[in-house]
């Protein structure tokens, strides 16, 4: 029957899609958690660019005069958060892009998985439709075959 292995056929299409459709939010989940570890170091790292900035000005709000070296390890200081800070960003805004790249994708595989669904239950009625004509042509025969032997 013709209908039946359509039928089989999108139950297997349905379950394909929404095996896809899994994959692709398991996917999303584990950018957003990767979207969350970068923006949590962005804020750290920001957050230890301050207080060296902070701790700096109180050294020198406090103090009258510095040596060359302890100028120069500050300045090294500031640049290595400075330069974490960036890095750390740089990080967040890809994990960012990452996301939203994987939003189309998932919004395709969703709409997949629904078209593979609408098809099961096309393929489902009509096949339906197919076991009621096929029960009532051989209800009709019986009656025939019944009247005929009388």
């Amino acid at each position: 029957m013709k209908e039946r292995a359509e039928l089989d056929i999108t139950r297997q299409i349905a379950a394909i899609r929404s095996l896809q459709l899994d994959r692709s939010r398991n996917e999303g989940q584990r950018l957003a958690k990767a979207f969350d570890e970068a923006k949590a170091l962005e804020i750290a790292a920001s957050d230890e660019l301050s207080a060296r900035l902070d701790a700096m000005r109180c050294m020198i709000a406090s103090s009258d005069g510095f040596s060359p070296a302890l100028v120069a390890n500050w300045d090294a200081e500031i640049a290595s958060g400075r330069v974490a800070l960036t890095r750390a960003t740089e990080r967040a805004q890809a994990s960012a892009r990452d996301i939203d790249l994987h939003r189309a994708a998932f919004a395709q595989d969703h709409r997949r998985a629904e078209l593979a669904d609408e098809l099961t239950h096309r393929a489902s009625r009509s096949y339906r439709r197919a076991c009621d004509e096929q029960r009532t042509d051989m209800i009709e025969g019986l009656f025939r075959a019944c009247g005929e032997q009388q």
